[in-house]
């Protein structure tokens, strides 16, 4: 049986975490909640959801709470990184999962739906150009926080 586990790096997600990990655990088997130094009721909300909650160190920002989350693992044939924010949509990340459980693939990257503008747009776009420029595939969504990973 493949064991899936779903890693969420969060800060001051309380307005979302519920329906987040809610959502997780409908797809994963186990959902671990990093919380990166939450000022709010995050990590309470998290657990009192079913989530395992890690301390992440506080204000290591996402990388740092990854990595804290990847520590906490253990055992884990595929791993599903998602962000706290995502609510009920989490859901949607089966859509990552399955062709890893099927042996299809060993990464799978989510693809935002929605259209984004602004900073966030141009960053986007600047990461998509600089990737192609280092000789890099051709990719729609390089910050991408939705992923899952083979293990």
């Amino acid at each position: 049986m493949t064991r899936v586990v779903a890693l969420v790096p969060a800060r001051d997600e309380a307005m979302t975490i519920v329906d987040t990990v809610s959502a997780l655990r409908s797809i994963v088997d186990e959902v671990i909640v990093v919380d990166d130094g939450s000022r709010d009721a995050t990590a309470v909300l998290a657990r009192n959801a079913g989530a395992r909650v890690v301390a992440g160190g506080g204000g290591r920002g996402k990388g740092g709470a990854l990595e804290r989350g990847l520590d906490a693992i253990g055992d884990a044939d595929v791993v599903l990184l998602a962000d706290g924010d995502l609510g009920r949509s989490a859901a949607t990340l089966a859509g990552l999962v399955a062709p890893i459980v099927r042996g299809d693939a060993d990464l799978c990257i989510g693809v935002p739906t929605a259209r984004i503008s602004g900073g966030l747009g141009v960053v986007r776009r600047f990461a998509a150009l600089a990737i192609r420029a280092a000789g890099g595939p051709a990719l729609a969504a390089p910050l991408s926080g939705q992923r899952a990973v083979a293990s």
